[in-house]
């Protein structure tokens, strides 16, 4: 058989990543792409005509699933928390599992209609959820490049108290942000934003303390939106 010519290879997939636009929503349509940071805006209640008609704010506001989630952790510990909005309810949830003594720990709350301020943007926010047992806050500093994630439950039956306080660092020297816009049928589409992040911090539970840096402590976080369908 003749040998195959390098015109026969075909070349490995790519796409193109730009810089992120100023609105994910311009002119009432969505910029899709894949962007090397996150919008200035990510105003998903601009668009115009999600569905074959048009739709007054508020249908497009309950119809937008908005998230913002961190995992991170280190060699012993990994951590997963989310504050989720789907309009008819919302979760606010931290969990933290041990690798080395093979256990969870964890609290999820759900609020009926319950929302957390999550918006278009997230610098200089304050985001939470607390109740007489348990609270779970972001604060997010993305000018000073800084993110922070605190939570805390106390004891309850068997259940040991946690505490913990988590930084992640977030600058163009450390990290690399990546986000999308990707269509979801009509004019509607979902946009996320991702970065993975050195980060510090400590952990608590029933007096024993973890610090958490160096190395092999980082995070993600994934700020996510989108037009989703009922069957998500």
């Amino acid at each position: 058989m003749p040998a195959e010519s390098d015109s026969d290879e075909r070349p490995p997939y790519g796409r193109s990543i730009v810089d992120p636009p100023d609105h994910i929503v311009r002119d009432g349509t969505f910029v899709l792409g894949c962007f090397n940071g996150p919008p200035g805006k990510a105003n998903m209640l601009d668009v115009e005509r999600p569905y074959h008609y048009p739709v007054p704010r508020w249908v497009k506001d309950f119809r937008c699933k908005e998230w913002v989630a961190f995992q991170f952790g280190n060699e012993r510990w990994f951590f997963f928390t989310a504050l989720y909005e789907a309009k008819s309810v919302g979760l606010a949830q931290f969990s933290a599992w041990d690798r080395e003594r093979e256990k969870i720990l964890e609290f999820r709350r759900i609020v009926p209609l319950g929302r957390f301020g999550i918006g278009e943007a997230l610098d200089g926010k304050t985001l939470s959820c607390s109740n007489r047992r348990q609270s779970l806050q972001y604060s997010f500093d993305i000018s000073a490049g800084s993110m922070t994630v605190q939570a805390r439950m106390a004891r309850h039956g068997t259940r040991p108290a946690f505490d913990g306080a988590f930084t992640f660092a977030f600058n163009t020297r450390q990290t690399a942000a990546s986000a999308v816009c990707l269509p979801l049928g009509l004019n509607r589409a979902m946009y996320s934003t991702k970065v993975l992040m050195p980060m510090r911090g400590w952990f608590d539970v029933g007096g024993e303390r973890t610090e958490l840096d160096g190395p092999d402590s980082m995070g993600i976080i994934d700020d996510h939106k989108g037009y989703y369908p009922y069957r998500m």
